[in-house]
Protein backbone atom coordinates (compact mmCIF):
# COMPACT_ATOMS: atom_id res chain seq x y z
CA UNK A 1 0.00 0.00 0.00
CA UNK A 2 1.21 3.22 -1.12
CA UNK A 3 2.09 5.75 1.96
CA UNK A 4 1.07 9.36 1.30
CA UNK A 5 4.27 11.57 1.43
CA UNK A 6 2.66 13.82 4.49
CA UNK A 7 -0.55 14.35 6.50
CA UNK A 8 -2.32 17.25 4.03
CA UNK A 9 -1.84 14.77 0.84
CA UNK A 10 -4.12 12.25 2.56
CA UNK A 11 -6.19 14.74 3.82
CA UNK A 12 -6.63 15.80 -0.06
CA UNK A 13 -7.08 12.56 -0.86
CA UNK A 14 -9.22 11.59 1.67
CA UNK A 15 -11.36 15.15 0.93
CA UNK A 16 -11.36 15.23 -2.94
CA UNK A 17 -10.47 12.02 -4.04
CA UNK A 18 -11.30 9.23 -2.54
CA UNK A 19 -14.63 7.42 -3.93
CA UNK A 20 -17.04 6.38 -1.31
CA UNK A 21 -19.49 4.16 -3.06
CA UNK A 22 -23.26 4.60 -2.55
CA UNK A 23 -23.40 1.76 0.15
CA UNK A 24 -20.79 3.17 1.72
CA UNK A 25 -17.70 1.50 1.13
CA UNK A 26 -14.93 3.65 0.78
CA UNK A 27 -11.82 3.33 -1.38
CA UNK A 28 -8.58 2.05 1.31
CA UNK A 29 -5.93 3.67 -0.46
CA UNK A 30 -4.42 5.53 -2.96
CA UNK A 31 -3.92 2.82 -4.53
CA UNK A 32 -7.44 1.70 -5.09
CA UNK A 33 -8.14 5.53 -6.71
CA UNK A 34 -5.55 4.34 -9.39
CA UNK A 35 -6.90 1.48 -9.89
CA UNK A 36 -10.20 2.89 -10.42
CA UNK A 37 -8.85 5.36 -12.84
CA UNK A 38 -6.83 2.77 -14.91
CA UNK A 39 -9.49 0.12 -15.23
CA UNK A 40 -11.71 3.07 -16.94
CA UNK A 41 -9.08 4.34 -19.22
CA UNK A 42 -8.23 0.74 -20.34
CA UNK A 43 -11.94 0.25 -20.95
CA UNK A 44 -11.99 1.38 -24.45
CA UNK A 45 -9.28 -1.61 -25.78
CA UNK A 46 -10.98 -5.05 -25.02
CA UNK A 47 -8.73 -6.52 -27.28
CA UNK A 48 -6.07 -6.03 -24.37
CA UNK A 49 -7.60 -4.26 -21.23
CA UNK A 50 -5.55 -6.33 -19.01
CA UNK A 51 -2.60 -5.10 -20.45
CA UNK A 52 -3.46 -1.53 -21.10
CA UNK A 53 -4.75 -1.42 -17.42
CA UNK A 54 -1.49 -2.57 -15.90
CA UNK A 55 0.58 0.20 -18.01
CA UNK A 56 -1.84 2.75 -17.03
CA UNK A 57 -1.97 1.07 -12.99
CA UNK A 58 2.25 1.65 -13.64
CA UNK A 59 2.00 5.18 -14.64
CA UNK A 60 0.09 6.71 -11.95
CA UNK A 61 1.58 4.72 -9.38
CA UNK A 62 3.60 6.97 -6.79
CA UNK A 63 2.31 10.08 -8.20
CA UNK A 64 4.45 9.66 -11.38
CA UNK A 65 1.46 10.78 -13.45
CA UNK A 66 -1.34 12.95 -12.25
CA UNK A 67 -4.96 12.88 -13.73
CA UNK A 68 -6.47 16.02 -13.80
CA UNK A 69 -8.91 16.15 -10.58
CA UNK A 70 -11.86 15.80 -11.98
CA UNK A 71 -10.47 12.41 -13.71
CA UNK A 72 -9.57 11.39 -10.90
CA UNK A 73 -12.81 12.22 -8.76
CA UNK A 74 -15.44 11.09 -11.26
CA UNK A 75 -13.86 8.83 -13.11
CA UNK A 76 -15.17 4.84 -12.59
CA UNK A 77 -17.30 6.53 -10.33
CA UNK A 78 -20.88 5.94 -11.84
CA UNK A 79 -21.44 9.58 -11.39
CA UNK A 80 -23.13 11.53 -14.05
CA UNK A 81 -19.97 14.33 -14.17
CA UNK A 82 -17.68 16.07 -16.24
CA UNK A 83 -14.04 14.99 -16.73
CA UNK A 84 -13.11 18.17 -18.46
CA UNK A 85 -10.80 19.88 -16.31
CA UNK A 86 -10.03 23.07 -18.14
CA UNK A 87 -11.71 25.21 -20.33
CA UNK A 88 -11.17 29.21 -21.31
CA UNK A 89 -13.71 31.69 -21.68
CA UNK A 90 -13.88 34.41 -23.15
CA UNK A 91 -14.20 38.40 -21.60
CA UNK A 92 -16.82 38.46 -19.36
CA UNK A 93 -18.80 42.01 -19.32
CA UNK A 94 -19.04 43.41 -15.95
CA UNK A 95 -22.89 43.37 -15.31
CA UNK A 96 -25.69 40.74 -14.41
CA UNK A 97 -26.35 40.13 -17.88
CA UNK A 98 -22.40 39.25 -18.75
CA UNK A 99 -22.69 36.92 -15.72
CA UNK A 100 -25.59 35.46 -16.57
CA UNK A 101 -24.32 35.17 -20.26
CA UNK A 102 -20.60 33.51 -19.17
CA UNK A 103 -22.42 31.06 -17.10
CA UNK A 104 -24.92 30.22 -19.90
CA UNK A 105 -21.63 29.28 -22.18
CA UNK A 106 -19.70 27.36 -19.05
CA UNK A 107 -22.56 25.12 -19.06
CA UNK A 108 -22.94 24.89 -22.05
CA UNK A 109 -18.97 24.05 -22.73
CA UNK A 110 -19.17 21.53 -20.06
CA UNK A 111 -21.90 19.84 -21.82
CA UNK A 112 -20.28 19.65 -25.40
CA UNK A 113 -19.38 15.80 -25.57
CA UNK A 114 -19.55 16.14 -29.43
CA UNK A 115 -17.11 18.92 -29.14
CA UNK A 116 -15.01 17.24 -27.37
CA UNK A 117 -14.97 13.70 -29.64
CA UNK A 118 -14.40 15.80 -32.82
CA UNK A 119 -11.12 17.14 -31.19
CA UNK A 120 -10.04 14.51 -28.83
CA UNK A 121 -8.07 18.12 -26.96
CA UNK A 122 -5.82 16.96 -24.16
CA UNK A 123 -3.42 19.06 -21.64
CA UNK A 124 -0.57 17.78 -20.87
CA UNK A 125 1.69 19.16 -18.96
CA UNK A 126 4.32 19.20 -16.16
CA UNK A 127 4.35 20.17 -12.09
CA UNK A 128 6.91 20.40 -9.85
CA UNK A 129 8.85 22.43 -11.71
CA UNK A 130 10.26 24.86 -9.08
CA UNK A 131 11.18 21.85 -6.79
CA UNK A 132 13.50 19.86 -9.49
CA UNK A 133 15.14 23.28 -10.31
CA UNK A 134 16.00 23.66 -6.38
CA UNK A 135 17.17 19.81 -6.97
CA UNK A 136 19.21 20.78 -9.70
CA UNK A 137 20.41 24.25 -7.98
CA UNK A 138 19.59 26.31 -10.10
CA UNK A 139 17.84 29.91 -9.56
CA UNK A 140 14.22 29.73 -10.19
CA UNK A 141 14.27 33.12 -12.22
CA UNK A 142 17.98 32.24 -13.82
CA UNK A 143 18.75 31.49 -17.30
CA UNK A 144 19.97 28.32 -16.90
CA UNK A 145 16.86 27.25 -15.04
CA UNK A 146 14.56 28.86 -18.28
CA UNK A 147 16.62 26.59 -20.65
CA UNK A 148 15.88 23.53 -18.11
CA UNK A 149 11.85 23.96 -18.30
CA UNK A 150 12.30 24.96 -21.87
CA UNK A 151 13.85 21.63 -22.30
CA UNK A 152 11.70 19.50 -20.34
CA UNK A 153 8.59 21.05 -21.89
CA UNK A 154 10.06 20.30 -25.41
CA UNK A 155 9.93 16.53 -24.22
CA UNK A 156 7.14 16.52 -22.95
CA UNK A 157 5.53 18.11 -26.56
CA UNK A 158 7.77 16.03 -28.89
CA UNK A 159 7.20 12.68 -27.16
CA UNK A 160 2.99 13.38 -26.53
CA UNK A 161 2.63 14.69 -30.74
CA UNK A 162 4.56 11.39 -31.68
CA UNK A 163 2.29 9.49 -29.71
CA UNK A 164 -0.37 10.72 -31.07
CA UNK A 165 0.89 10.37 -34.00
CA UNK A 166 1.06 6.62 -33.28
CA UNK A 167 -2.58 6.55 -32.52
CA UNK A 168 -3.94 8.25 -35.05
CA UNK A 169 -2.31 5.80 -37.58
CA UNK A 170 -3.98 2.54 -35.70
CA UNK A 171 -7.28 4.72 -34.88
CA UNK A 172 -7.59 7.43 -37.25
CA UNK A 173 -6.87 10.96 -36.66
CA UNK A 174 -9.30 13.30 -34.98
CA UNK A 175 -12.59 13.82 -36.96
CA UNK A 176 -12.20 17.42 -37.90
CA UNK A 177 -8.10 17.11 -38.73
CA UNK A 178 -7.64 19.36 -41.82
CA UNK A 179 -4.18 18.41 -42.91
CA UNK A 180 -2.99 21.42 -44.76
CA UNK A 181 -4.67 23.54 -42.39
CA UNK A 182 -3.35 21.24 -39.04
CA UNK A 183 0.34 21.77 -40.34
CA UNK A 184 0.22 25.44 -40.95
CA UNK A 185 -0.35 26.32 -37.51
CA UNK A 186 2.90 28.01 -36.31
CA UNK A 187 2.76 26.18 -33.32
CA UNK A 188 2.88 22.65 -35.70
CA UNK A 189 5.27 24.36 -38.57
CA UNK A 190 8.08 24.40 -35.08
CA UNK A 191 7.95 20.67 -34.69
CA UNK A 192 10.70 19.02 -36.03
CA UNK A 193 10.70 18.11 -39.21
CA UNK A 194 10.39 14.55 -39.21
CA UNK A 195 7.47 14.99 -36.96
CA UNK A 196 5.36 16.99 -39.44
CA UNK A 197 5.93 14.45 -41.97
CA UNK A 198 4.95 12.05 -39.67
CA UNK A 199 1.43 14.14 -38.95
CA UNK A 200 1.00 14.88 -42.97
CA UNK A 201 1.44 10.97 -43.44
CA UNK A 202 -1.03 9.77 -40.50
CA UNK A 203 -2.93 11.99 -38.83
CA UNK A 204 -2.79 12.96 -35.50
CA UNK A 205 -5.44 11.28 -33.25
CA UNK A 206 -5.80 15.01 -30.66
CA UNK A 207 -6.04 18.48 -31.82
CA UNK A 208 -4.22 20.10 -28.97
CA UNK A 209 -1.78 18.06 -26.70
CA UNK A 210 -0.13 20.10 -24.37
CA UNK A 211 -0.74 23.06 -21.32
CA UNK A 212 0.43 24.67 -18.82
CA UNK A 213 -2.17 24.08 -16.26
CA UNK A 214 -2.49 25.07 -12.26
CA UNK A 215 -1.95 22.14 -10.89
CA UNK A 216 -2.61 23.44 -7.16
CA UNK A 217 -5.01 20.46 -5.37
CA UNK A 218 -3.25 17.75 -7.38
CA UNK A 219 0.26 18.58 -6.93
CA UNK A 220 -0.51 19.24 -2.88
CA UNK A 221 -1.50 15.22 -3.36
CA UNK A 222 1.60 14.71 -4.53
CA UNK A 223 3.38 15.92 -1.46
CA UNK A 224 3.00 19.70 -2.41
CA UNK A 225 5.02 19.81 -4.91
CA UNK A 226 5.35 23.21 -6.01
CA UNK A 227 2.57 24.23 -8.56
CA UNK A 228 2.48 23.87 -12.51
CA UNK A 229 5.72 26.01 -13.76
CA UNK A 230 4.69 28.33 -10.72
CA UNK A 231 7.70 29.38 -8.44
CA UNK A 232 7.73 27.82 -4.58
CA UNK A 233 4.90 30.05 -2.57
CA UNK A 234 6.57 29.40 0.51
CA UNK A 235 9.24 26.78 2.32
CA UNK A 236 6.29 26.73 4.93
CA UNK A 237 3.44 27.53 6.02
CA UNK A 238 -0.18 26.83 7.51
CA UNK A 239 -3.20 25.69 5.27
CA UNK A 240 -6.68 25.02 6.01
CA UNK A 241 -8.06 22.23 3.80
CA UNK A 242 -11.74 21.72 3.73
CA UNK A 243 -12.82 18.04 5.07
CA UNK A 244 -15.40 16.01 3.51
CA UNK A 245 -18.29 17.15 6.04
CA UNK A 246 -17.55 20.60 5.17
CA UNK A 247 -15.29 21.65 8.31
CA UNK A 248 -11.98 22.94 7.47
CA UNK A 249 -8.69 21.67 9.06
CA UNK A 250 -5.49 23.65 10.02
CA UNK A 251 -2.46 21.49 8.41
CA UNK A 252 1.36 22.68 8.53
CA UNK A 253 2.40 22.56 4.82
CA UNK A 254 6.38 22.38 3.82
CA UNK A 255 7.82 23.02 0.22
CA UNK A 256 8.60 19.58 -1.10
CA UNK A 257 12.44 20.21 -2.38
CA UNK A 258 12.91 21.59 1.56
CA UNK A 259 11.40 18.49 2.77
CA UNK A 260 13.85 16.29 0.32
CA UNK A 261 16.78 18.81 1.31
CA UNK A 262 16.55 18.03 5.09
CA UNK A 263 15.98 13.92 4.71
CA UNK A 264 19.31 14.22 2.69
CA UNK A 265 21.30 16.67 3.98
CA UNK A 266 19.88 16.72 8.11
CA UNK A 267 18.29 19.87 7.88
CA UNK A 268 21.44 21.60 9.10
CA UNK A 269 23.04 24.60 8.21
CA UNK A 270 21.98 28.04 5.85
CA UNK A 271 19.78 26.97 2.71
CA UNK A 272 21.50 27.24 -0.83
CA UNK A 273 20.78 29.74 -2.48
CA UNK A 274 18.30 28.62 -5.06
CA UNK A 275 16.07 28.16 -2.80
CA UNK A 276 13.74 31.29 -3.59
CA UNK A 277 10.04 31.64 -3.02
CA UNK A 278 8.01 34.32 -5.11
CA UNK A 279 8.25 36.60 -2.81
CA UNK A 280 12.39 37.01 -3.93
CA UNK A 281 11.44 36.99 -7.69
CA UNK A 282 11.01 40.65 -8.78
CA UNK A 283 8.16 41.77 -11.06
CA UNK A 284 10.45 42.28 -13.94
CA UNK A 285 11.88 38.38 -13.91
CA UNK A 286 10.74 36.55 -17.13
Amino acid sequence: MTAFPNRLAEEIWTSRYRFVAPEGAPELSIDATWARVARVLAAVEPEAQAAWEGRFADALADFRFLPGGRILAGAGTGRRVTLCNCFVMGQIEDTLDGVFTALREGALTMQQARTARASRRLGLGITGLADALIMLGLRYDGEAARRVAAGAMRSVTEAAYRASVEIARDKGAFPLFDRDRYLAAPFVHALPSDLQAAIARNGIRNSHLTAIAPAGTISLLAGNVSSGVEPVYALSYQRRVRQADGTTASVQVECHALAEYARLNGGAGPLPEPFVTVGDIGPGAD
